[in-house]
């Protein structure tokens, strides 16, 4: 998809499904002078899909009648909507964080509410609820959120435990050899003989 296209199909998706203030942020400047809204997060989500509502037949005939650069028509997907809710997922990331950090987010643990995406309706077809996902979701300074890309796709009877996560660990090997330390000889000879400060006069 080229980046006109895009901008046309975005405009059109808030023109025809958007609220009244999404629809005057792009309806303001002309085509010409479009520019694309900001993306200010993103984030890797798992989703559970629990509502698919596909585009109804006015939408359809309103997204059809929208004209293209060149004059022609049915060039944009009619879009409908995919209703999401959170699912952890096993990609879901570790966090490093300090002692502090973690006492912070413990009183203040992070919320995911439900979310609905507009998805082109040929990609609704292929989706069912119970369908769980991983995708990385952006918000646009908007305060629009979109799916940019699904990572991967789960059966609805998949239930992640957490043993999986030791799939690939093995136990650590046996060594009798010390660690290094700074009397070590080895670590001497690779630090320069461990003589001086390391400054040279």
């Amino acid at each position: 998809m080229s980046i006109d296209h895009a901008h046309c199909t975005f405009r059109a998706a808030m023109a025809l499904m958007g609220t009244d203030e999404q629809f005057t942020s792009v309806a303001a400047t002309s085509l010409d002078e479009y520019q694309a809204p900001a993306v200010i997060s993103d984030e890797l989500r798992g989703f559970e899909v629990v509502g698919i509502t596909p585009p109804d037949e006015t939408l359809q005939k309103n997204f059809a009648g929208i004209r293209a650069a060149d004059g022609r028509t049915g060039t944009i997907k009619p879009l409908g909507l995919l209703e999401c809710k959170p699912w952890s997922h096993p990609y879901q990331p570790t966090l490093d964080l300090t002692i502090e950090e973690e006492k912070e987010l413990a009183s203040n643990p992070l919320v995911y509410v439900d979310e609905a995406f507009w998805v082109d309706d040929d990609i609704l077809e292929r989706c069912f609820v119970g369908m769980k996902f991983v995708g990385v979701v952006r918000e646009l300074d908007m305060g629009l959120k979109y799916l940019d890309n699904v990572v991967v796709i789960y059966a609805s009877f998949y239930t992640f435990v957490e043993n999986e996560r030791m799939v690939n660990w093995k136990p650590p090997k046996e060594n009798e050899r010390l660690a290094p330390c700074c009397e070590d000889a080895e670590v001497l000879d690779a630090e320069g003989e461990g003589e001086g400060d390391g400054l040279e006069e």
